[in-house]
């Protein structure tokens, strides 16, 4: 977030020099909603927010 409104850039990784402090792992619909959600968090006004896909819930669960 920068003066209230939400950066997104494209790539493998984020442009900061920041550490890892930390992670949330949440289950959305897609992409747009996860991206809803890490401007929601308290880091995205001071610092960067990362959104990674990690994997398909739904074939997750197809496979039990």
């Amino acid at each position: 977030m920068a003066d209230g409104k939400t950066n997104v850039l494209d790539g493998p990784y984020a442009d900061t020099k920041e550490q890892l402090a930390g992670f949330y792992m949440i289950e959305a619909t897609d992409f747009d909603t996860a991206k809803e959600w890490a401007g929601r968090c308290p880091a995205a006004s001071t610092g960067t927010v990362e959104v990674r896909p990690i994997w398909e819930m739904t074939e997750y669960l197809s496979e039990k």
